[in-house]
């Protein structure tokens, strides 16, 4: 009996960061060859429902849960379910050392039952690439391109493209990105997921950084936010916005940069980052006074005071 993997991730990109990896997928599944065990599935649908939530920690506490309901069992399938989600918890948090460990876990007790996912070679390169190590990526990902041109792999074959796009901006190759863009596009799959199209319009938007349009860039990384909104993705919303604040500034645009850098500083806050939202508030604070919005320079200052009231509070 196979088993298909529970990914709460939509495209481990977008966690992107995706990360970016599926919320539309399917339930969490029990360990295969074994009885439902109630506490591991109790703890796996909770996970699945905050994560859906956009409530990472949370959605770790239970995985978390379930991982050691796992360990207790010696139960591979349930070990390695668990693990994986984790991983993508911890990678969509940023904590990318412990997403790489969790992943370790995984594939460590996926060889005990069946063979490797290609899921979790995309999540390894998603990690590699967030920590700085591109090869690595690459390679990771040539491993899921040169494989069966099956359907079942068009989604991770697409998700691989984007993410070889971002790695060819990173390192300036506008002319990499494009092939990898148009790649991607001639791939079927679930084009309607709406975080796999927010990877499509960052990529598209990086493009137009490295070609010199930081107005066209800051409007794709709009359609980023909205698509990341759509799949209820709000950590990541936020940094779709924050992009999408700086390409307007690039641009020029300071009042649109203002309200974009507002609104990533108020969702970062409310998910409990007090830094960087501080951060973002204060700039989204001189776009405004520099276009002499009042109306958003109040709104601006009134989050800078919760911010300061949160931190006075812990």
């Amino acid at each position: 009996m196979s088993i298909r993997w529970t990914i709460p991730l939509s495209g481990v990109l977008i966690l992107a960061a995706l990360i970016l990896s599926s919320c539309a997928g399917p339930a969490p599944r029990h360990p295969a060859g074994v009885a439902a065990d109630a506490e591991w599935a109790r703890a796996m649908k909770a996970g699945r429902t905050a994560f859906e939530r956009g409530d990472l920690d949370l959605a770790a506490r239970f995985y978390g849960a379930a991982l050691s309901r796992g360990r207790i069992q010696d139960n591979a399938s349930a070990i390695a379910d668990a693990a994986y989600n984790l991983a993508a918890c911890r990678l969509a948090q940023g904590e990318h050392e412990s997403a790489r460990a969790l992943l370790k876990e995984a594939k460590a007790e996926m060889v005990r039952s069946h063979p490797l996912p290609g899921d979790v070679s995309l999540m390894e390169a998603q990690v590699a690439w967030l920590m700085g190590e591109p090869e690595e990526a690459l390679s990771l990902t040539e491993q899921l391109l040169g494989g069966p041109q099956t359907e079942a792999t068009e989604g991770l074959r697409l998700q691989a493209r984007l993410l070889r796009g971002k790695i060819a901006c990173d390192q300036k190759n506008a002319e990499r990105a494009i092939a990898e863009l148009q790649s991607a596009d001639t791939i079927g799959g679930d084009h309607a997921n709406p975080a796999v199209n927010a990877g499509r319009s960052e990529l598209t938007g990086c493009i137009s950084l490295l070609q010199g349009d930081a107005a066209q860039a800051a409007r794709h990384f709009d359609r980023e936010a909205q698509f990341l909104r759509e799949a209820k993705h709000y950590r990541t919303m936020a940094d779709a916005l924050q992009r999408s604040g700086e390409a307007y500034h690039r641009a020029f645009l300071e009042g649109e940069a203002a309200d974009r850098w507002f609104r990533a500083a108020r969702t970062i806050f409310t998910l409990g980052d007090s830094p960087q939202a501080r951060d973002l508030a204060a700039k989204a604070l001189g776009a405004a006074t520099e276009t002499k919005d009042q109306s958003l320079q109040e709104r601006t200052r009134s989050l800078l005071e919760e911010i300061q009231a949160a931190d006075t509070d812990r």
